[in-house]
């Protein structure tokens, strides 16, 4: 009886491990793959920020071309400014060659950090590109262009949260509803400034450039955000 047992035995014996080789290359491939989805996700959005930075060099040397026909006390006070974006713009380059992640949520955080110090950045640079514009026809053209710009971010903003879960929606009703606030302040500000003499108008400037500036940092935010509960693992197209 043991004898005929034994070869029954053994072939359980076998079939259990051949399952459980086959299980741990199963999991060892699932690794291999997660990796690879990560390093080829990190990689597409290394070339984003990028190609943005590539963006921000050549608005960073307008800049400084600017800056070189200012005044002499507007030209020190730009050209520190431009120091500090070239600082931020290095930072940025630095971190980005150091992002890494073994995780998805190691990448959703690393990624969001990303975002966020990019949209500091951005804010930064709008709000000199601004305050550095010569003439109120030109800064009026800039201005307009730029609020024209986050009008269509946000109606899109609105569109997505709109489709989106009650969840979702619940949960960015309020910030859609603060950044629509923000929005109003804005153009109460504005309507203030087209009812400037040109011989004031640039009193204002300043302000204006630096309101509009957050505004867009505030808006990119939230976008990021519709966009990472909608895509959390940043598929999207």
């Amino acid at each position: 009886m043991y004898k005929r047992l034994l070869p029954l035995l053994m072939i359980t014996l076998l079939s259990f491990t051949a399952c459980t080789d086959m299980q741990e290359e199963a999991v060892e491939d699932y690794g291999e793959a997660t990796e690879a989805a990560f390093d080829e996700e990190i990689t597409e959005f290394r070339n984003t920020v990028n190609a943005s930075l590539t963006e921000a060099d050549r608005e960073l040397e307008e800049l400084e071309a600017r800056a070189a026909n200012a005044s002499e006390e507007m030209q020190a006070e730009y050209n520190e400014e431009i120091a500090e974006l070239r600082e931020e713009r290095m930072a940025i380059a630095q971190d980005l060659d150091q992002l890494e992640a073994e995780t998805e949520e190691e990448w959703l955080q690393a990624r969001a950090n990303a975002q966020n110090e990019w949209n500091e950045f951005e804010r930064d640079l709008t709000e000199l590109r601004f305050e550095t514009i010569e003439t109120r026809e030109e800064f009026e053209a800039a201005v307009n262009e730029e609020v024209a710009e986050l009008d269509r971010e946000m109606e899109a903003l609105e569109a997505k949260a709109a489709n989106a879960s009650a969840e979702i929606q619940a949960e960015y009703e309020e910030q859609i509803a603060e950044l629509e606030q923000e929005r109003q302040e804005w153009a109460t500000q504005w309507e203030q400034f087209e009812n400037t003499t040109e011989e004031n108008w640039q009193e204002m400037q300043s302000d204006l450039a630096a309101s509009l500036s957050t505004f867009g940092a505030h808006m990119r935010h939230a976008g990021n955000e519709v966009e990472r509960a909608f895509d959390p693992e940043g598929d999207l197209e």
